[in-house]
C-alpha cells in the first residue's frame, strides 16, 4: 500500500474455512490489509467471492471468470487452470472499481451479486415478559 499508494483498496472477503488448511492464515492476511488501509485512511472494500464468480462468461468456474475479466479489460490474458488467481485478483479490482464509480451501485463494505440481498440486520430481542 505504501509503494503504490492506491486511492482505495479492494480485497476478496473470505467466508468459510471448509477444507482449506490455510484459512486462518488467509484471515490474518486480510486483517493486515484492512489494518494497513485504515492506518493510511484508505477506504477498503470487501468483495464477495460470489461477486467475482458473477463476472464469468458462460459459467462460474475459474476459466469463465478469466474470460469475463478479459472481456471487461479488452485483453487476452491466459493462465493455466491451476494458476487463475490473477484473474480473481483482477475481478476484485473490477468490482471495487464498479463500487466506487457507478452511482447506481450502493457502496457497501461488501459487493452483493445480482439478485442477492445483503444479510438482514439482526433483530432486536424483546425483553422478557414480567410476571
Amino acid at each position: 500500500i505504501h509503494t503504490w499508494n492506491p486511492d482505495v483498496v479492494g480485497c476478496e472477503a473470505y467466508f468459510s474455512f471448509g477444507k482449506n488448511s490455510n484459512g486462518h492464515e488467509t484471515i490474518k492476511a486480510i486483517g493486515c490489509i484492512l489494518a494497513a488501509a485504515a492506518s493510511l485512511g484508505k477506504p477498503c472494500y470487501l468483495v464477495s467471492p460470489q461477486s467475482v464468480k458473477n463476472l464469468g462468461i458462460g459459467g462460474r468456474e475459474k476459466l469463465h471468470v478469466q474470460a469475463g475479466v478479459n472481456q471487461r479489460l479488452g485483453t487476452s490474458l491466459s493462465y493455466p487452470k491451476s494458476k487463475t488467481h490473477p484473474a480473481d485478483a483482477l475481478g476484485v479490482g473490477l468490482i471495487t472499481w464498479d463500487l466506487i464509480t457507478k452511482p447506481t451501485t450502493p457502496v457497501d463494505s461488501t459487493a452483493c451479486p445480482k439478485g442477492e440481498k445483503p444479510a438482514p440486520k439482526p433483530r432486536k430481542r424483546r425483553p422478557p415478559k414480567s410476571g
